[in-house]
């Protein structure tokens, strides 16, 4: 080690330095002693030299017994000197490499600071995103709870509104029929003809409300199926108009239609009427005495076709327009004048949009409003008058197979003022069978929903005939049910006369086309 040899050369060096000290001084001192003692005795030159070689024999052995002083003594001294020399640069290197693993540490435990920061501000981060997902989701509960309740409430309200719209012409209905029906409550032909128009026009009430209902909520199921074709439009509003006239003429309000629109949407035929009955009827509702209703119909530049319903009644505020659209919610309910279940312009709008159609409002409180509907402008294809048919026109045998005792009186009641008309009845499925095979009647009339065999199993036993299915239940699926069957038309109760008729005389005619000998090409 270099340290060793160091120390060890200083060593040697010492002891040789002195040792030549030592040898110089006694010889110096021996040949002082020489020159003093030669002066007195005068001619003694040649004994220096004797004694210098004296004293370089006694030096030399000093010299030796030096030198083999100085290997023991570095024997002894530097070898332990050499080992703590050695111990020590052991423990330095020992010490540099703890030193340089406490650095280490010390750099690692910075790191592991610095990650430790990062890992909290990064918990902090996802803490406050956490927490403000939590407020947002709080919020959105929130505002979902009171929309529940809102709609809780509106329902409750809605029910208890409905329970008094149905109760309101079922009074009527019940009332003014026990009046008839009562032998001691005396009445004039002309009370009862008036009787008789407050139960027709309760009836037809309670049914649009009933229709109402059963229509939204088809609606809000997704169980309604729209026969979407070009519809001219003009013939849907002359029958409109031919509906609401009598009701408008009542109030002393005005009629201003188109008297020629030469455009075609594309619609459900019915649904479009039933959307522009409703909105006119809202307008003839809402409209002041004497007022005006303004129907017309305008080409917008998206390819559209819009709509439009204008009345001068009171018109509605902000807040009423926010309100308008929502279900449940009946203008005019506050004061109690206005009747309705509150679902119409709901129902409306749902079914705009199944049309690709948009429904919207413009009103001004004071001056009236004006509702629009857009819908996709359709080809218009040939325009097919249809005559109305008020009665049975051509003579005929009719089978009615119905199990309930009032409707088969309401159709012997209509079939006795056509006396053209043949009129068979039963009051089952077996019974309506033999009868159809026995008489042979020209149409049949079957309830789809009878006891034991229903209108399905007895036509299939009488699939060759021409054939009219008449059923209480007005649902959607019946109708294409008895349809897929291979019934030739259909009717949903209750039973309108006009409609029934109608019905009869289409199948008359099919029969006649079908009979009708064919020209040979």
């Amino acid at each position: 080690m270099p340290q060793l040899r160091s120390l060890r050369f200083k060593l040697t060096a010492v002891v040789l330095v002195t040792t030549l000290v030592a040898l110089l001084m006694l010889l110096g001192s021996m040949v002082v002693h020489d020159v003093l003692s030669t002066r007195g005795r005068s001619g003694q030159s040649a004994g220096v030299a004797g004694q210098l070689l004296v004293a370089l024999a006694v030096a030399l052995p000093a010299l030796l017994a030096a030198f083999w002083t100085l290997r023991r003594f570095e024997h002894v001294i530097t070898r332990p000197v050499s080992e703590i020399l050695v111990q020590a640069d052991v423990r330095a290197q020992q010490l540099q490499h703890t030193n340089r693993e406490l650095a280490e540490a010390a750099a690692q435990r910075v790191l592991a600071q610095q990650e430790i920061m990062r890992l909290n501000q990064e918990l902090e981060l996802r803490v406050q995103e956490r927490t403000r997902q939590l407020e947002l989701a709080n919020g959105e509960l929130a505002l979902a709870m009171q929309e529940a309740c809102s709609a809780n409430a509106a329902k409750s309200a809605f029910l208890s509104a409905m329970s008094h719209e149905l109760r309101t012409p079922l009074n009527a209905i019940l009332g003014f029929a026990q009046i008839l029906s009562s032998d001691r409550l005396p009445s004039t032909l002309e009370q009862k003809k008036e009787f008789a128009g407050h139960i027709l026009k309760s009836g037809r009430h309670l049914l649009t409300l009933i229709n109402e209902i059963l229509d939204l909520a088809k609606v809000e199921a997704g169980a309604v199926n729209l026969s979407l074709e070009a519809v001219p439009l003009q013939e849907v509003i002359d029958e409109c108009r031919d509906m609401i006239a009598p009701l408008a003429a009542g109030r002393a309000i005005r009629l201003a239609f188109p008297l020629a629109c030469p455009w075609s949407v594309t619609a459900d035929r019915t649904r479009l009427r039933q959307i522009l009955l409703n909105l006119l009827s809202n307008a003839l509702k809402y409209n002041r005495e004497q007022g005006q209703i303004t129907l017309d119909c305008s080409r917008q530049d998206d390819g559209r076709l819009r709509i439009s319903v204008c009345d001068t009644g009171l018109g509605l505020d902000s807040a009423q327009q926010a309100l308008l659209f929502q279900p449940f919610n009946r203008l005019g309910q506050e004061s109690g004048k206005e009747e309705g279940s509150g679902i119409g312009l709901v129902l409306t709008r749902r079914l705009v949009e199944l049309m690709d159609g948009q429904i919207g409002v413009h009103s001004i409180a004071g001056q009236g409003s004006t509702f629009w509907v857009d819908l996709p402008l359709a080809q218009s294809g040939p325009v097919v008058a249809v005559a109305a048919t008020p009665a049975i026109s051509a003579s005929a045998t009719l089978l009615y197979v119905e199990d309930h005792a009032a409707n088969l009186a309401l159709v012997k009641e209509l079939i006795a003022h056509c006396p053209q008309v043949r009129l068979l009845t039963a009051r089952d499925g077996e019974s309506g069978v033999a009868l159809a095979r026995s008489e042979r009647p020209d149409i049949i009339v079957l309830d789809i929903n009878l006891p034991g065999m229903d209108g399905a199993a007895v036509l299939a036993l009488l699939r060759a005939d021409a054939r009219t299915a008449l059923t209480a239940n007005a649902m959607a699926r019946d109708i294409e049910r008895s349809m897929a069957l291979g019934f030739y038309r259909y009717l949903s109760r209750p039973l309108e006369l006009d409609s029934f008729c109608e019905a009869i005389n289409s199948t008359l005619d099919y029969l006649a086309q079908q009979s009708a000998p064919k020209e040979a090409p």
